[in-house]
């Protein structure tokens, strides 16, 4: 601290107390609009996710490598929370949040089905086209 800046202690202390008071007030009513901004921004496309028992969903468990998959399809065995579930998946147990789970739909083998038809003659295909009627309405039936 230079030796002549024309105050006397006190008064450069109480001038640096009020500059800090004045930062402060700004910084939270800065912190307040932000936040409120980011977390308006974040809600715009979020959505609750809630599971049933006995919904079948797919999991989100991460690899030892770099690269994770959904796996699934497991079961919701129990409602812990309102965003905690137990689930089960190869006979395992899981505790899980509901960020790690997604909602299963059964949409593969219409798609197998489907991108397969153009190496089918017309045969084939109305055979195929019959077995994947049956299956969703099988499907839509049984709710899976």
């Amino acid at each position: 601290m230079p030796l002549d800046i024309g105050k006397t202690v006190v008064e450069f202390m109480n001038d640096l107390c009020e500059k800090l008071s004045a930062a402060q007030n700004y910084t939270k009513s800065h912190s307040v609009r932000e936040l409120s901004r980011h977390a308006a921004h974040y809600n715009l496309r979020s959505k609750d996710k809630h599971f049933t028992v006995g919904e079948r969903v797919l999991i989100f468990l991460p690899d030892s490598t770099v690269y994770s998959r959904w796996k699934g399809p497991a079961e919701i065995v129990a409602v812990k929370s309102p965003y905690s579930y137990l689930v089960e998946f190869d006979d395992a147990r899981y505790h899980m949040h509901a960020n790690k789970l997604r909602k299963f739909h059964v949409r593969v083998l219409k798609r197998w089905c489907l991108s397969r038809l153009w190496l089918m003659n017309c045969s084939q295909q109305r055979q195929m086209l019959t077995l994947v009627l049956l299956f969703m309405i099988a499907t839509q039936i049984l709710d899976l």
